[in-house]
């Protein structure tokens, strides 16, 4: 990789990792609901013109779908919703990354993938490091977060098994609908379950509308496009095993920010996920590259 693509790599795991600490001080302003409804509207309006109906073939439209309501409505409402509970974000962001064994256990069970027994194995342990971190005292307050962050794990997992039918269509495209079909759901689900919207877009300062902007146009819009560009360049295999630094920068910018300290035993916890995490990735490239020799 050139050094040029290497810093971009890395520039942009930062930014997909600071969206966790800067979405709870979105979400300590706008009701979690509104917030993903205000973001779903701007990235509507920045990809306007890949908003293109002849862009989707008609054998892909029940997969945009299922993907925009999973992706656009389960995912994003169950993450900021779990921020706007949590007291700390560093587990929310370390509970986040249970979606690529969710992934993995979904694409064996509805794709029948095979999954080797050391991959279970790495998955096993993801999962004990997420009990490890639930179990902590300091977080025992946080458990109703933490039961939302494993729902969003479970629905990003998801969406990336709907996203297997959508691998022709172009990023931008799929990422224009999505926000399209997912705003007004949103938008709908924020009037019925929550309160005091008004309020909060009345009394909303520069640094409130900075968050909203920076989770739409510098995440979904700047930070996907940008992966997509590099991953048209370089292999999966040698792309994808960066992500693990969106975690490390997720809890980097939440001691930053909210001067959070980490207990041994979410350390520990912590350590247990991203390690396997890691192995996990490792591994499905490996399968990847592999499938992909002549015979």
């Amino acid at each position: 990789m050139q050094p040029v693509h290497l810093l971009a790599v890395i520039a942009i795991n930062a930014l997909f990792g600071s969206a966790y600490a800067l979405g709870k001080v979105g979400v300590d302003h706008f009701p979690p609901y509104l917030f993903v409804a205000l973001r779903a509207g701007l990235v509507s309006l920045a990809l306007l013109p890949f908003l293109r109906f002849r862009a989707v073939r008609k054998h892909q439209w029940p997969y945009l779908l299922l993907f925009s309501m999973m992706m656009g409505v389960a995912v994003f409402a169950a993450m900021y919703q779990a921020l706007s509970l949590a007291a700390t974000v560093s587990p929310i962001v370390i509970g986040t990354q249970l979606s690529v064994p969710f992934a993995v256990l979904l694409g064996f069970i509805f794709l029948k993938e095979p999954v080797r027994l050391t991959v279970l194995v790495a998955i096993a342990v993801a999962f004990g490091g997420i009990v490890v971190i639930a179990f902590d005292p300091s977080l025992l307050n946080s458990l109703d977060a933490l039961f939302w962050c494993a729902i969003m794990a479970l629905a990003y997992g998801a969406s990336t098994v709907l996203s297997r039918g959508l691998k022709d269509l172009d990023a931008r495209v799929m990422n224009a609908w999505m926000a399209v079909l997912s705003g007004p759901v949103m938008l709908a689900l924020s009037l019925t379950f929550e309160s005091g919207q008004i309020k909060a877009l009345r009394t909303a300062e520069w640094l409130d509308w900075a968050m909203v902007v920076h989770a739409a146009i510098g995440v979904s819009v700047l930070g996907h496009v940008s992966m997509f560009a590099l991953l048209k360049r370089y292999p999966v295999a040698m792309v994808m095993p960066f992500y693990v630094l969106t975690p490390i920068f997720g809890v980097f910018y939440s001691i930053l920010l909210f001067n959070e300290g980490m207990t041994l035993q979410t350390g520990l916890g912590a350590l247990m996920v991203l390690g396997a995490i890691y192995y996990i990735n490792r591994q499905g490239k490996t399968v990847r590259r592999h499938r992909k020799q002549p015979v």
